[in-house]
């Protein structure tokens, strides 16, 4: 019971923070992305919006793949940040 407890307490304070600010980082990307790509992709090419459409996918999955893979070699960089997250979002 007591178990079930800590388990709970743990889950509310620390597990389910970290969880926000990590889903709400990893919404913002893309479009913190795009917002980066979009004025390079319109002075380089006047193609057809699908194209441009698909390179955005791509490029999002390269990005996805390539945090992913930053995570796994420095965890103890990544863990530094999701703290300093949470440390924001207790201060507000």
């Amino acid at each position: 019971m007591g178990l079930a407890l800590l388990f709970l307490v743990v889950y509310g304070l620390i597990l389910r923070p970290v969880t926000r600010q990590a889903l709400a980082a990893f919404r913002e990307l893309p479009g913190r992305v795009a917002g980066r790509l979009l004025p390079q992709a319109a002075g380089a090419s006047l193609g057809s919006g699908e194209a441009s459409v698909e390179d955005g996918g791509k490029r999002t999955n390269q990005l996805k793949r390539l945090l992913a893979e930053k995570v796994k070699a420095e965890p103890e960089t990544a863990s530094r940040l999701v703290q300093s997250w949470v440390q924001k979002e207790e201060r507000r």
